[in-house]
């Protein structure tokens, strides 16, 4: 009798374990890649970022539309929206597409990495 609920809970897990999607987590999450992208998200470490000062605010809407703020204060209007596989966000910043690959995304963390394998580190501003 023991070996049946082993059994199930080794089943379990590991379907757990392989709903994990991105390198760094989570596991598992109830909210949607949706919900938990949609928001504004601040670059952490800013002051380190390149050995130069550099501030990078995004501001995801569910609809598509993406507000982003850098260094000058001037807020740019694009869109984004999912690759294929939901692995990359894909920004179209004035017909030029950046795709931007997702390694964590939690409803606090978002970790980037773009072409150049540069790692941008996001915090949810709440």
């Amino acid at each position: 009798m023991i070996k049946k609920p082993l059994f199930l809970a080794i089943c379990l897990l590991s379907i757990i374990v392989s709903c994990k999607k991105y390198e760094d987590g989570p596991i598992l999450s109830l909210k949607t890649k949706n919900n938990r992208l949609k928001g504004t998200w601040v670059l952490l470490d800013e002051a380190d970022f390149r050995n130069a000062q550099y501030h990078l605010i995004f501001d995801f809407e569910k609809s598509g539309k993406i507000t982003y703020i850098e260094n000058l204060g001037i807020p740019v209007i694009g869109t984004w929206e999912w690759s294929d596989d939901k692995e990359y966000i894909l920004i179209d910043d004035f017909g030029f597409i950046y795709p931007y690959k997702i390694l964590r995304l939690t409803k606090t963390d978002l970790w980037l990495e773009d072409i150049n394998r540069w790692e941008y580190h996001f915090s949810k501003n709440k």
